[in-house]
């Protein structure tokens, strides 16, 4: 057998069916087996990196496979309507969000609504997202191109390092243990 690394890049076209809102979900290729990579998404599912890693377009992969989900980010002016029933929250920058933001996005995950979230690699992530804790037991975690062992601090999980940042280059946190992945990305027509 021979074994190959994984892109630096790969279109969701060439993975699976971009169509597809099935759960599991496909949001890539496995390093080593380079099959497509699957990820069962959770009331609250955090995508954590530095800057320049790809959180962004992986909160655009993960929204494009939950259709009518609701876009915020964090840092800008924004409310939850009220008595509307949102299915999926997309959560740009979360850390950023303001205290009343957080306690709003509290409010939407106790009612059912899941959230979908970015953050920078902080041992204090859950203490800055204080609606994310069950997060952590949940399975559903992207870490985006670590290369410090402390970027995992927070989920208590030893992690595979990368040499350098690969944007869309994902440690999956899951129970069975992490595993790397590339993340697809989108072609515009699919963003838009």
């Amino acid at each position: 057998m021979r074994i190959r690394p994984l892109p630096d890049r790969i279109g969701l076209d060439e993975v699976g069916n971009p169509e597809a809102a099935e759960d599991p979900l496909t949001i890539g290729i496995e390093q080593f087996t380079l099959l497509p990579a699957h990820i069962e998404l959770g009331a609250v599912n955090l995508v954590i990196g530095s800057a320049g890693t790809g959180k962004s377009s992986a909160l655009r992969l993960l929204a494009a496979l939950a259709p009518g989900a609701t876009h915020l980010q964090g840092g800008a002016l924004w409310e939850l309507p009220e008595e509307v029933d949102i299915g999926t929250l997309v959560v740009d920058d979360a850390d950023r969000c303001t205290p009343e933001q957080h306690a709003l996005l509290q409010q939407a995950a106790a009612a059912g609504t899941r959230i979908i979230a970015s953050a920078l690699p902080s041992p204090a992530v859950f203490s800055r997202l204080p609606w994310a804790h069950t997060a952590r037991a949940q399975g559903a975690n992207l870490l985006l191109s670590p290369v410090h062992r402390s970027e995992a601090d927070a989920f208590a999980m030893s992690v595979p390092l990368l040499a350098r940042p690969i944007p869309g280059r994902a440690v999956h946190l899951r129970p069975q243990g992490p595993r790397v992945i590339q993340l697809a990305h989108l072609k515009n027509s699919q963003t838009q």
